[in-house]
């Protein structure tokens, strides 16, 4: 009988040549169904697909640039070396609606928290113009929405799309919802 917990640590903690070892012993699915007990954090994503800024360059960056790198590896990380064909036909993920900190949801009750999700926007990309998340419209009430420019961030599937959201919610905000620090907007004069 196979430990499927004791699998996945193993193909956490494994170099590149184990886990491509257990790839061609287990099932290609098998990681696939569990990708996100492999990636709860930034640092199992980096150990999944790499970083090509080291973390000593990274942080002299500003929060919200670091969040968005962040974001992308553990994208990357998610889809499993998925990556949106831009094809037109394609159907992909990207987050979308309020996002709230920690500190806001646990004011919440629970009932509002429950109802507290994420509105996901999903969508066929023509040529791989207008799609991602940089800029939201809606118009003539909820019935239209509409979303441009490109965006790293796709996820191809709903469930992984809001995993990210809730997982890495902070970062989110953080890549998001950027505001200077007061010290930050003094050094910028």
């Amino acid at each position: 009988m196979i430990d499927e917990k004791r699998i996945l640590e193993t193909y956490r903690k494994g170099t590149p040549e184990e886990r491509e070892l257990l790839m061609r012993l287990m099932d290609p699915g098998f990681i696939e169904e569990h990708i996100t007990d492999l990636i709860q954090s930034y640092d199992d994503a980096v150990k999944m697909v790499g970083s090509k800024i080291p973390a000593s360059t990274l942080g002299i960056l500003p929060e919200n640039i670091q969040a968005a790198y962040k974001l992308e590896v553990i994208t990357a990380a998610l889809n499993n070396g998925w990556r949106h064909p831009q094809d037109g036909k394609t159907w992909v993920y990207y987050p979308w609606g309020y996002l709230y900190t920690k500190k806001e949801i646990e004011k919440l009750s629970e009932e509002d928290k429950k109802d507290c999700t994420l509105v996901l926007l999903g969508g066929v990309a023509c040529d791989g113009a207008y799609c991602g998340l940089a800029c939201v419209d809606s118009d003539n009430a909820f019935s239209y929405s509409d979303v441009t420019f490109g965006s790293r961030l796709a996820y191809k599937s709903r469930e992984l799309c809001e995993y990210s959201i809730k997982q890495f919610r902070e970062l989110w905000n953080e890549y998001l919802f950027y505001l200077p620090k007061p010290d930050e907007e003094k050094a910028d004069k």
